[in-house]
């Protein structure tokens, strides 16, 4: 952390963007250095940081200058996003449409979760992927 700190500090301005930043944020044994590091990097006149995590809220004690959290879909563009990536499915089948829409709805139509579930249940029926989520 010392030497990535000491390399912004000599950088000329610098866009850093930290993508999947709850996987560092998420370990709590790390979370303090972590922190640390932020504030430094924050602080900077010659960096400009961009996070992007899941998670409520982004890391305390540093001025963000935008906070955006996406929403969730609507029902009706869930489906579509999950159709357009998993076209292996019938769309039109009443039983499929419905279990489909049970998923869905089981995710909260949060954008990513539904990506990634359309990503996983490639080559399987939607009936299958509720029994399997029903069950974990």
């Amino acid at each position: 952390m010392t030497v990535l700190h000491q390399a912004l500090l000599a950088a000329p301005l610098t866009l850093l963007l930290l993508d999947n930043f709850e996987t560092a944020w998420d370990i709590s044994s790390g979370r303090d250095g972590v922190l640390d590091l932020l504030q430094k990097i924050g602080n900077s006149k010659r960096v400009s940081l961009i996070i992007t995590m899941r998670g409520a809220a982004p890391p305390p004690g540093i001025i963000w200058t935008c906070f955006k959290s996406l929403p969730p879909l609507l029902p009706p563009d869930a489906k579509n996003l999950f159709l357009a990536i998993n076209s292996s499915l019938n769309a039109g089948d009443s039983k499929d449409d419905k279990n489909i829409d049970t998923l869905l709805a089981e995710m909260d139509y949060v954008p990513l979760a539904v990506l990634l579930l359309a990503q996983v249940s490639i080559g399987f029926s939607p009936w299958y992927m509720l029994n399997c989520w029903r069950e974990t």
